[in-house]
C-alpha cells in the first residue's frame, strides 16, 4: 500500500468540491443560458471532465479500506524495542 498520500478526510474534502463543483456547473447554464462555441467546450467539457473525474476519483479512494498506518495514535502500539548490548534500549 501507498504510505504517503491524502487521509480520508482530504478525499472527503475533494468529494465535496467535486460535487460542488459539478452542481454549479449545472447551475449556471441554467441561469445564463447554454454558453455557444469554445465557451461550450470550455465550460461544460474541460470543467465537467475535471470535476467528474475528480469526484469517481474520490469516490474510489474512499471505497478502499483505511490503512492501518493512518490510525489517530500514529502506529505507537507497532514500536519495537530492541535491547542493546550494553542494556540500554534502541529503536
Amino acid at each position: 500500500m501507498q504510505r504517503f498520500g491524502p487521509t480520508r478526510g482530504e478525499w472527503r474534502i475533494r468529494l465535496a468540491v467535486s460535487l460542488a463543483g459539478l452542481a454549479l456547473l449545472a447551475a449556471v447554464p441554467a441561469v445564463q443560458g447554454w454558453p455557444e462555441g469554445p465557451g461550450l467546450v470550455e465550460v461544460v467539457g474541460v470543467a465537467g471532465l475535471f470535476f467528474g473525474l475528480s469526484a469517481v476519483q474520490a469516490l474510489r479512494a474512499l471505497r478502499r479500506p483505511a490503512r492501518p498506518e493512518a490510525r489517530s495514535d500514529h502506529g505507537a502500539k507497532d514500536l519495537d524495542l530492541v535491547p542493546r548490548a550494553d542494556g540500554g534500549e534502541e529503536t
